[in-house]
């Protein structure tokens, strides 16, 4: 059994707490929104890359040499050149670039890029560009 002081106080606390639910007067909202935020959806566009070639398809670990590669994207029209992609051995990257002047000709859709073979395990590779998803206004 709990002091009779302490009982009490409780009985208080309940009193005020039924006095403050009673008192709490009920609300509604109306219909409405907000102002809202401006958007734009964008186009989505893959890119179309052709004639990809490397000097020479014998391999050998601190080579330097080049992937050449055209590329437009699905519509006809040159790549951004802040544009960012990746050129891979299999899992591993040889190079990040993007698309600026001294790697792309907007005008032709030329991409050279040069690199050097990594030392990696024997076998049979594909090296291929590879990118994330990006937007350009």
């Amino acid at each position: 059994m709990l002091p009779k002081k302490l009982q009490e106080e409780l009985f208080m606390g309940r009193r005020l707490l039924a006095r403050a639910v009673a008192l709490t007067p009920t609300i509604g909202f109306q219909e409405g929104s907000s102002a809202g935020v401006s958007v734009q959806v964008a186009e989505v566009r893959t890119l179309s890359i052709t004639a990809e070639t490397v000097e020479k398809t014998v391999l050998l670990p601190g080579e330097s040499l080049s992937y050449y590669a055209t590329v437009f994207d699905n519509t006809g029209v040159a790549v951004p050149s802040t544009f960012q992609a990746r050129l891979m051995l299999g899992a591993t990257q040889l190079v990040a670039f993007s698309f600026a002047a001294d790697v792309y000709n907007p005008v032709t859709g030329s991409l050279a890029l040069a690199f050097t073979v990594p030392v990696v395990a024997t076998g049979t590779y594909t090296i291929r560009l590879e990118w994330n998803a990006q937007t350009f206004a």
